[in-house]
């Protein structure tokens, strides 16, 4: 996802987290897992949106420093608001594409075959109509 923080653009994808990387996210924010830790992102919690900057510049490759270290430029609503606004937009792109799929999926003509309807035989009427005109037999 792309993260627009602060006049710069980073590219950021949460999955691409080092064990080391996650242990200090996990012991900074006193979070239970990385699962715990994002939803610590979800209600803007101060510390989890330092851990995020931290993680955002050492993926950036910058030299953060100790994720507890305090970086005195850092905005932690500026970025949760950054943070959200990428997590949406990478949804709805996702979202996108898989519609996108779907309606290429149903334009593709039906490679089957039709089915072919077999010929009545020979002399057996088709019709209601031909039936009724048909001479029935003596019996």
């Amino acid at each position: 996802m792309k993260i627009d923080y602060e006049g710069r653009t980073y590219e950021f994808d949460i999955t691409r987290l080092s064990v080391s990387e996650c242990e200090e996210v996990e012991k900074f924010c006193s979070a239970r897992g990385m699962g715990d830790w994002t939803l610590q992102l979800a209600v803007a919690n101060t510390k989890a949106l330092q851990a995020l900057w931290w993680v955002i510049r050492r993926h950036a490759g910058e030299d953060p420093g100790p994720v507890a270290r305090r970086d005195p430029g850092f905005l932690p609503l500026a970025l949760n608001n950054a943070y959200s606004d990428a997590t949406q937009a990478q949804a709805e792109a996702e979202e996108a594409a898989k519609k996108a799929a779907e309606e290429a999926q149903e334009a593709k003509p039906d490679p089957t075959p039709p089915a072919r309807s077999s010929p009545a035989p020979a002399g057996t009427p088709t019709t209601t109509a031909a039936a009724a005109l048909s001479p029935s037999l003596p019996g």
